[in-house]
């Protein structure tokens, strides 16, 4: 089984449903807009807190869950300015279900400090989309997925330093079609453009300044 195929359905189902975050035009606007350089502006602010909660509370499966739960939840926070507090409420929802320690499987890492500043710096990249449901993939990265359907959906690993593993699965006239990819995050709205990523991201919803 590839690590992909465990992506897409592991033991943990993807939380939370659509929401929103505000609008814009197209991915590739949304690429031109963010370039490597402006993504280099939004700072990683998990560091050294990170590190104090993972190493000061981990004896256990609920303390590593909570301290992840904490650290992803103090790392929004630090955008809190460009969050809606309605989608900010909510996507907390989404990170104490995705680390309820009842679901939890002893030997699986809890959400890292760095594959989750990761989704930060993509949500913030996908201004005005929908809010993803939210799963684990193995080594404690957070998964981001948007679907229609069951068989029509994108998905996207979030790794450190900005790596992202991208898998996207739509229906056609010929069959179902299947894509995937391994970049960089400031690479990736180009690299999904052909499939037309706007029907997986577009809604209306709560907005994001």
């Amino acid at each position: 089984m590839t690590e992909f195929s465990i992506i897409a359905s592991g033991r943990r189902s993807l939380s939370g449903g659509p929401s929103l975050i505000s609008a814009t035009p197209n991915a590739k606007y949304m690429a031109e807009r963010l370039t490597p350089a402006k993504l280099s502006n939004v700072a990683r602010p998990t560091g050294v807190v990170g590190h104090e909660l993972m190493s000061a509370r981990n004896s256990t499966l609920e303390e590593k869950l909570f301290d992840a739960r904490a650290l992803c939840k103090m790392s929004t926070r630090a955008f809190a300015m460009r969050f809606d507090p309605e989608w900010q409420k909510r996507f907390f929802g989404q990170l104490d279900q995705l680390m309820d320690v009842d679901e939890w499987d002893v030997d699986d890492e809890p959400v890292t400090s760095e594959s989750f500043m990761t989704l930060i710096r993509l949500l913030m990249l996908l201004r005005g989309r929908r809010r993803p449901g939210l799963g684990i993939a193995n080594g404690g990265n957070i998964v981001a997925a948007w679907s229609r359907a069951p068989n029509d959906r994108i998905t996207v690993e979030c790794m450190a330093r900005d790596r992202v593993r991208w898998l996207v699965s739509m229906p056609q006239e010929e069959g179902q079609e299947t894509a995937a990819g391994h970049t960089t995050l400031d690479r990736l709205l180009n690299n999904v453009q052909p499939y037309n990523p706007q029907h997986w991201w577009d809604n209306e919803g709560s907005k994001i300044t």
